[in-house]
């Protein structure tokens, strides 16, 4: 199945939208100026709509860095909801201030992958709303060891050392 972003959705309709209205315009207008103008304004309006859209699409997603972050976390807590596990993030980086977009986004992608298993709260609270627990996996502790270690390896060697 394939997956379509809501902003895709958005840009077709704004797409049919203002060349509906281009057409709109060209078609009622008195003089062959103002249909140009008419219909130009808008069309540029809505590339420029277009291309920010594009700049987002291509900059946007959730750094490899912040989901390994995020999984060495909740294995140090050994379970957590995501408002703690966000908060805890936030204490160990000191640079990242996490959107819950963000860390929701990482923790279902960890959880797809296998890497953390979910469950809400029991029993279910009556003052506010349930939360849901993450926990790291065997396949989670797995990954993250040999991310680190590969991490680790990495920097062993300094540009130095392989001069020689």
């Amino acid at each position: 199945m394939i997956k379509v972003p809501f902003s895709a959705i958005i840009i077709v309709a704004l797409c049919f939208i203002a060349g509906n209205f281009a057409w709109e315009s060209w078609v009622g207008s008195q003089n062959f100026e103002e249909a140009i103008l008419r219909a130009v304004f808008p069309l540029l309006a809505l590339f420029g709509v277009l291309v920010s859209a594009l700049v987002v699409a291509v900059t946007s997603g959730i750094p490899e860095e912040f989901k390994w972050i995020t999984l060495g976390v909740v294995k140090d807590l050994g379970q957590g909801w995501s408002h703690t596990i966000g908060k805890e993030i936030e204490k160990r980086t000191g640079k990242w201030v996490v959107g819950m977009g963000t860390l929701l986004g990482a923790l279902h992608g960890l959880e797809a992958k296998g890497y953390l298993s979910a469950s809400w709260e029991e029993p279910s609270p009556t003052d506010r709303p349930q939360r849901r627990y993450y926990e790291i996996t065997p396949k989670g502790r797995q990954a993250l060891a040999v991310y680190l270690r590969e991490l680790v390896a990495g920097y062993s060697q300094t540009p130095f050392e392989s001069e020689t």
